[in-house]
C-alpha cells in the first residue's frame, strides 16, 4: 500500500509545471520535497492530491488511480494542508478544526472528542474557543494542521493514511518549528505517510526519511538526506555554495552557507 506517481506531467497556465515525476510515498515514510521557487513544488501536492489533474501518468493511492477513489474514501485516507487556508467566516478555532471531521460518520461526541485532542497536539488548546480571523498567522497555521491531523487521527478502513504538507513550518516560531518535528516523526512511527514540502533544507534533513529535490518541474535527486546534501547537488539546484557537516545534538546532515 502506498502513494505512487508514474511519470507525472502536470501543465498549467498552458506550460508543463511538472515533467516525469515517479516516486512511491510509502506507509510510515516521510519525504520532504524542496527546491528554488517556482520548481514545482506546490504543484506536485496538488496533483499527489488531485486538485489537478495529471497532464501525462497517474497518481495511484493503494494501487488504485486517486481518479476513482469516490470523495468519502480519498477525504479519510489522504489529508492535505495546502500552503495557504483562507477562511473569513468568523468560526471558533474549535469548529475550525471539527471540519477535519466532516468526512467521517462518527457523532459529534466523539468528533470533539478528536478534535480537541488534535487541538492539544498542536499546542493550541488555549485557542479552542478564539475566533480564527482573530488569530496570528501562525496560530492559525496550527488550527489548520490540528484540522488535518483531525481528518486523519483515526485508521481509515481503506488502507494506510496519508498527509500531504504544503510549508507546514512556514509561520512558526523555533518552538513550535521543534513542535512539528515532533509531530511529524510521530504520524511515520504510526504508519501514516508524510509528505511534505519545506523551505529549510536542515529542517528537512532532520525530519525526513528521504529528501526530492526538485527544479525547473523536474526531480533532480531522490534519496536519504545524507546523500542530497551535498555540496554538489546543493549548488546544482540552489545556486549557492554550501559546506556540510553533522548536527552536533541528531547527527543529521547540516548545510552551512
Amino acid at each position: 500500500m502506498s502513494l505512487n506517481a508514474t511519470n507525472l506531467s502536470v501543465s498549467a497556465g498552458g506550460q508543463r509545471v511538472l515533467e516525469e515525476i515517479d516516486f512511491t510515498l510509502d506507509p510510515g515514510q516521510i519525504v520532504a520535497v524542496l527546491g528554488p521557487n517556482g520548481a514545482g513544488k506546490s504543484s506536485l501536492l496538488r496533483a499527489m492530491s488531485n486538485e489537478w489533474q495529471a497532464a501525462a501518468g497517474q497518481v495511484q493511492l493503494h494501487n488504485e488511480a486517486l481518479i476513482h477513489w469516490d470523495a468519502r474514501q480519498r477525504a479519510t485516507t489522504l489529508a492535505v494542508l495546502p500552503q495557504r487556508t483562507h477562511l473569513n467566516f468568523d468560526f471558533t478555532v474549535a469548529e475550525v478544526v471539527r471540519l477535519g471531521r466532516t468526512p467521517h460518520a462518527s457523532g459529534q461526541q466523539h468528533d470533539t472528542m478528536i478534535a480537541s485532542a488534535a487541538l492539544a497536539r498542536v499546542d493550541g488548546i488555549g485557542l479552542a474557543e478564539r475566533l480564527y480571523t482573530e488569530l496570528s498567522g501562525g496560530e492559525q497555521q496550527r488550527v489548520q494542521l490540528a484540522r488535518v491531523l483531525a481528518q486523519i487521527w483515526e485508521p481509515s478502513e481503506y488502507g494506510a493514511r496519508m498527509i500531504l504538507l504544503d510549508e507546514p513550518a512556514a509561520a512558526f516560531d523555533l518552538a513550535h518549528q521543534e513542535l512539528l518535528i515532533d509531530i511529524l516523526q510521530q504520524l511515520g512511527r504510526d504508519g501514516v505517510g508524510v509528505l511534505v514540502v519545506l523551505h529549510d533544507l536542515n529542517l528537512a534533513a532532520r525530519v525526513a526519511h528521504t529528501m526530492m529535490l526538485l527544479k525547473g518541474g523536474r526531480m533532480v535527486a531522490f534519496g536519504p538526506p545524507a546523500e542530497i546534501v551535498q555540496p554538489a547537488l546543493i549548488a546544482e539546484v540552489f545556486d549557492v555554495e554550501v559546506s556540510v557537516t553533522s548536527h552536533p545534538r541528531t547527527g543529521t546532515p547540516l548545510a552551512i552557507l
